[in-house]
């Protein structure tokens, strides 16, 4: 098929060898590269026609196009692989291009095998070798067939410090969940992909904990996670606990009834007649499992408070006289309502905190002890409300956020590293003053018994000289010094009359070597320098990045973009900035798995093969990077 017209002056090369057909004296093949003309260096995926200058492509490269993005539909969609022995899909292909024969679902499993193994070698590729930085995420989760898995996702920054995020597998867990089963599988993986020993963070549970522990790995527990359970104990107060139970049954009952919905959509439309974006909000009831629903239900249910009464006030609605009893019995009182209001307030900053230490494209953990502080802050004011409900309840959070807030190394490393929040002025004296000797420890831990690094720092690139660069003229020799071909300098002693030394005059008793003579010189200039300890190479570093400043250039650029810049200047912290910044401050990444692996294995697909469930996982939610 003839895609396009090539210039008039474009070259046309000969088929590069031997040909027995005929048809290659009208057709030949561009240059895609410079050189001679062959096959290497020709574009030999299509020919131009001699005589009308058509570039035509070959149908197998056309047809490897269109399976390739039959592929990415399939894997990207979570679709069966069955979609291309359908006769419905071969009827939609067919109207596109006649020509094209979409690929069996045999050719489509072969095809994905083949793809998942170039990935991996991608992923491996880039992935940091042994010695070097890396974290992990691990969590597990129950198909709707009963079946266990756990997925292990990895965190990383590249050369280009570009922060990078691949899940490494999903495997189907066999036997009970103990720590000991975790820490052999998680083993077993770092042996398998051949990286360095991780970081993890997981979440809370006591198996996972045991694992790590296990392992003698370095671990820091989910923070999502720990909000999480810091905003449930807070709510575990008599009159907040009546107030969600009401707000629960209310969403239950609209759940339940068609009738009360369809009410709800008229009232919607008669009271919210001026704010047409409230129309057609249902209510959200709140899920033990996940984050942040709480506040999702109250904030509905205040939304369509004015709704709901409205409901609750007509008695000419035609709706069952029980769930319509029920309605007016569970509906909030105006004081109640207040407190909604104030926890929908007080509970807001913790969704935002969520969501900031929950992303994946920028680094996190740099931002856990700025968000914590930034909570105190609200907490501290909030305390001065004038509701006794609303004060018992930020008096647990202010004893929740303590418990679990005990300022560990990976959160202060990562603020350290950060040149926005080095100083660590949100925390107290005492610990800014412990901050700062933790970094100069991890800087010192790069040290060896025999004070070498223990890991390779990179140097500034030296400055090419040009060969062509005109070098400074050295000044002529006096007459009287004469540079012999052994290095020996002899000086013309003026009191002998004699003014013609020649080459042939007597030597001294001893030659003198030039390298001899440096002690002569000690007394005008410092001849030997004695070699700086590496322990105050880093000191002296720590110092002077703590006393910089960001000029006006460096404030437009992101974090990660400024150490690409900065890499040279230190370069023992930029060692840990790619450690303590490429873990993640929460588990999320391997959650946001279970969504796929919930459209994967569902009741049409339950008994799907373990392996193609890590396939297809692998290849989505790597597509982006590495297809």
């Amino acid at each position: 098929m003839a895609e396009k017209s090539v210039n008039a002056d474009t070259e046309i090369f000969p088929f590069p060898g031997k040909v027995r057909s005929t048809v290659w004296a009208y057709f030949g093949f561009g240059k895609t590269k410079q050189g001679p003309p062959i096959k290497e260096n020709l574009n030999m995926q299509s020919v131009i026609c001699k005589l009308c200058r058509k570039l035509y492509v070959n149908k197998e490269t056309k047809k490897r196009k269109l399976d390739d993005h039959v592929h990415k539909l399939i894997v990207g969609k979570a679709l069966p692989l069955s979609l291309v022995d359908s006769p419905f899909f071969k009827n939609f292909v067919k109207e596109l291009d006649p020509r094209y024969k979409p690929p069996s679902r045999y050719d489509v499993q072969k095809s994905l095998d083949g793809k998942m193994r170039q990935m991996t070698v991608k992923l491996q590729n880039e992935l940091p070798p042994v010695g070097g930085h890396l974290a992990i995420t691990h969590d597990g989760w129950t198909s709707c067939a009963t079946e266990s898995y756990d997925t292990v996702t990895a965190h990383f920054i590249n050369s280009n410090w570009e922060l990078r995020s691949a899940v490494l597998q999903t495997t189907k867990v066999e036997g009970s969940h103990t720590g000991e089963h975790i820490a052999e599988r998680l083993k077993e993986m770092v042996s398998d992909w051949n990286i360095p020993v991780p970081t993890v963070v997981t979440d809370n549970a006591a198996n996972e904990r045991k694992a790590i522990q296990l392992l003698g790995w370095e671990r820091f527990g989910c923070y999502g996670h720990r909000l999480n359970l810091a905003v449930k104990h807070s709510l575990d107060v008599p009159e907040v606990s009546r107030i969600l139970g009401k707000s629960r049954k209310i969403v239950t009952l609209f759940h339940q009834s068609t009738s009360l919905n369809d009410c709800l959509l008229d009232k919607q439309i008669l009271v919210y007649s001026d704010t047409r974006n409230l129309i057609g909000h249902k209510l959200i009831n709140d899920v033990p499992t996940r984050w942040n629903s709480t506040l999702a239900m109250l904030r509905r249910l205040s939304e369509q408070i004015a709704a709901i009464l409205a409901i609750a006030s007509d008695d000419k609605l035609n709706i069952n006289k029980t769930t319509c009893n029920n309605l007016r019995s569970y509906c909030l009182t105006f004081e109640e309502q207040n407190i909604v209001e104030g926890l929908i307030k007080l509970l807001s900053p913790f969704e935002k905190a969520t969501t900031i230490l929950c992303a994946e494209n920028s680094p996190t953990m740099n931002k856990v002890l700025v968000s914590m502080a930034k909570i105190r802050n609200i907490l501290e004011l909030q305390s001065h409300s004038e509701s006794a409900t609303l004060k018992k309840v930020v008096g647990k959070l202010q004893e929740q956020l303590t418990k679990r807030t005990d300022y560990e190394e990976i959160p202060v490393m990562a603020a350290l590293l950060n040149p926005d929040t080095k100083s660590l002025s949100f925390l107290p004296v005492h610990e800014q003053e412990a901050g700062r000797r933790l970094l100069l420890d991890k800087a010192l831990g790069l040290v060896d018994e025999n004070g070498n690094l223990q890991v390779k720092v990179k140097k500034e690139p030296e400055l090419e000289v040009s060969s062509t660069e005109a070098l400074p003229e050295l000044p002529n020799l006096p007459d009287n010094i004469v540079v012999e071909q052994d290095d020996i300098v002899t000086e013309n002693a003026s009191t002998s009359g004699d003014n013609n030394i020649t080459s042939d005059c007597e030597p001294v008793a001893k030659k003198i070597k030039c390298s001899d003579m440096d002690e002569w010189f000690d007394d005008v200039m410092v001849t030997r320098v004695e070699k700086t300890p590496v322990s105050a190479v880093i000191e002296q570093e720590i110092e002077r990045y703590l006393a910089s400043n960001r000029d006006a250039d460096d404030s437009k650029l992101s974090l990660l973009q400024w150490w690409e810049k900065n890499q040279y200047v230190y370069p023992r912290l930029a060692v840990l900035a790619k450690k303590y910044l490429a873990i993640p401050a929460s588990s999320v990444p391997s959650e946001r798995v279970f969504s796929l692996a919930g459209s994967l294995v569902n009741k049409k697909r339950s008994r799907l093969n373990p392996d193609l469930i890590n396939k297809l996982i692998f290849l989505k939610m790597n597509m982006d990077q590495y297809w």
